[in-house]
């Protein structure tokens, strides 16, 4: 496939998401942190969290990771300790690092896009748009969930220390439909993530490393967990909704491994950038952004950098497609050689190499790759099937252990699917993880619609157990 090339004179806004952190290696030492939570449970237990939707990790596992990976990236000259190093590493620090000592925390997550990108030629890629990933989708009313992401082409300290760039992401709410989520009037981001990339023959060890910090308004610290909603189903699943590095990144971005969970590290990857989907959500959950302005002139934009404006619009979505390259490049490196995550950037590409319009589900159906057939728009299943899982799967199962553009691998998980569905709610097995499908009248046909049609599915079907007690009884 060929890369397409945007025509940069032109080029005045971007977009690309990356979702949570990543990491390394496929075996532990002893200087490899071990998951706490995993170490000391029985093997049901362990059996449950590797079902879990996202590994939580713990606090001392991440502080011994970015001891480790900190000093191997040249942000430890003063040989402090792991736990001097955290308390004392800010975001200001990683800047000058990878070579941009002059941009300011607020200049940088404040500032347009175009203005950014305009100040460092070619060296910056910076996009705003609308991230139903990171939204709480459980709870009325919703407070959606907008990212800007800054890519910066490593320069200085940490190109001569094997780093290529880093993919810096600022996440942001605004309850309010038509007030604007950028800008100086905007609430900040908590937790912001930074993925810093290894170059071509880099001796770094690791394709990526993943660092997390805190508010602007608190110096943009160095934090050791994201807060996130995987798991908002029911209070409590994770303790305050805090994901550790490294473990939590890296289950999204390529996997656990080991009977005590280790990230697969070997295997991490970037994440593309699939902007079906986000259009696909202002169909769904997101149709009310439709009826308000998010501060613009026209209704909230999906590529807030595109302003529902054609020009605008195709100029932010040339950068997609140059991100969306630099991803499917980074994936091809890593193994295994035909992985989902590698397929899906690749089906992205090919389907919007000169088309910037949304594809539906069908056209992104990825070609299996073994056997078995993708998903087809004429059978009748498939049909029913697919757009239900686009909606309430695929927050997670986009990069979490098999994406559900892929038919075969949803298939051979039927088994799984029709027990986990039925579990009750506090179950660490229970799918969806991040809303119950029992508190509407929607949802609830939902889900049994997703059951009946898997059913039909080739392949053993569990014997039905007792419906749990319903949360919500009485769907409103």
């Amino acid at each position: 496939m060929q890369r397409t090339n945007p025509n940069w004179k032109t080029l005045v806004y971007c977009c690309a998401v990356i979702s949570a952190a990543v990491f390394f290696l496929s075996c532990q030492s002893k200087t490899e942190p071990s998951n706490k939570n995993s170490g000391t449970v029985d093997s049901s237990a362990a059996d449950s969290q590797k079902l879990r939707t996202v590994d939580p990790g713990d606090p001392d596992s991440a502080v011994v990771y970015y001891g480790k990976t900190l000093t191997e990236l040249g942000l430890n000259p003063n040989s402090l300790s792991a736990e001097e190093l955290v308390g004392s590493m800010n975001l200001s620090q990683v800047l000058v690092h990878l070579g941009y000592p002059d941009l300011g925390l607020k200049e940088l997550e404040d500032t347009p896009s175009a203005e950014l990108m305009k100040r460092f030629p070619g060296d910056v890629l910076s996009s705003a748009f609308f991230a139903p990933k990171i939204t709480d989708v459980s709870v009325k009313p919703i407070n959606p969930g907008w990212r800007k992401l800054v890519r910066f082409k490593a320069k200085g300290e940490a190109l001569k220390k094997g780093v290529s760039a880093g993919y810096l992401l600022f996440n942001k709410f605004q309850p309010d439909y038509d007030k604007d989520p950028f800008g100086d009037q905007s609430n900040e981001s908590l937790n912001t993530q930074l993925i810093l990339v290894k170059g071509e023959g880099s001796a770094l060890e690791y394709p990526v490393y993943f660092l997390v910090f805190g508010p602007r308004s608190g110096e943009s610290k160095l934090i050791t967990f994201l807060t996130a909603t995987f798991d908002a189903r029911a209070p409590g699943i994770v303790a305050e909704n805090k994901y550790y590095v490294p473990n939590a990144c890296a289950d999204c971005h390529g996997g656990l491994t080991g009977e005590i969970l280790i990230p697969d590290y070997k295997r991490l990857k970037l994440n593309y950038l699939d902007t079906d989907h986000w259009f696909d959500r202002l169909e769904d959950d997101f149709a009310f952004l439709k009826d308000h302005t998010c501060g613009q002139k026209k209704s909230c934009a999906v590529l807030y950098d595109g302003r529902n404006d054609n020009s605008e619009f195709e100029q932010a979505f040339n950068v997609l497609r140059e991100l969306n390259w630099e991803i499917q490049e980074q994936n091809a490196k890593v193994p295994p050689s035909q992985s989902f995550q590698l397929r899906a950037v690749t089906r992205w590409r090919d389907l919007h190499g000169t088309d910037s319009g949304r594809k539906d589900v069908f056209a992104r159906a990825l070609p299996p790759a073994g056997a078995g057939d993708p998903w087809k728009a004429d059978n009748p299943t498939d049909k029913e099937l697919l757009p239900l899982l686009n909606r309430y799967c695929f927050r997670c199962h986009s990069s979490l252990k098999f994406n559900i553009f892929d038919r075969p691998a949803v298939v051979r998980r039927k088994k799984d699917i029709l027990e986990n569905m039925t579990r009750v709610l506090t179950d660490k097995k229970k799918m969806p993880q991040d809303r119950n499908l029992d508190c509407s009248a929607e949802t609830l046909a939902h889900k049994e619609k997703i059951l009946e049609l898997v059913r039909s599915f080739p392949g053993a079907t569990p014997s039905p157990s007792p419906t749990p007690s319903p949360t919500c009884p009485t769907p409103q």
